[in-house]
């Protein structure tokens, strides 16, 4: 069964907007497990950025760069959530990056929202991170 997309109309966030934001949050693992790789490369096993004899530039640079942006992404994540409930502050990040829903977040993880508070900031995390990133 596939997942509805969230009305985000009174933010003016579109539908389209709306899926670049949720795909964005759901790549949130694979931005750490990244970042991790890049920072110690030794532990890797996946060859990040091995010099080759046709790559032109600094791998180094490269490197560096992708560091920098990696980690921009996941603070924005993070921070939004932390903005939206600092109480609920994984809990909100659970929802968004990996699609949790409100029930298993109040059964197993101990969630004190009611559904109806949950949904609002879930749609207000939609909306402070579109701000973040200039989509509105």
């Amino acid at each position: 069964m596939g997942r509805r997309d969230l009305n985000l109309d009174e933010y003016n966030i579109t539908k389209l907007q709306y899926r670049e934001l949720h795909n964005f949050c759901l790549q949130y693992a694979d931005k750490k497990q990244q970042l991790a790789e890049l920072k110690n490369p030794y532990g890797s096993s996946q060859g990040y950025n091995t010099p080759t004899g046709c790559t032109i530039g600094d791998p180094t640079a490269r490197t560096a760069e992708r560091i920098i942006i990696l980690s921009k992404e996941i603070e924005a994540i993070e921070q939004t959530a932390m903005e939206i409930a600092p109480e609920e502050y994984q809990n909100i990040l659970l929802a968004v990056t990996e699609d949790v829903p409100w029930h298993f977040l109040q059964l197993l993880k101990g969630l004190e929202m009611g559904r109806h508070d949950f949904e609002c900031a879930r749609r207000r995390f939609y909306y402070n991170l579109a701000q973040r990133k200039g989509m509105i």
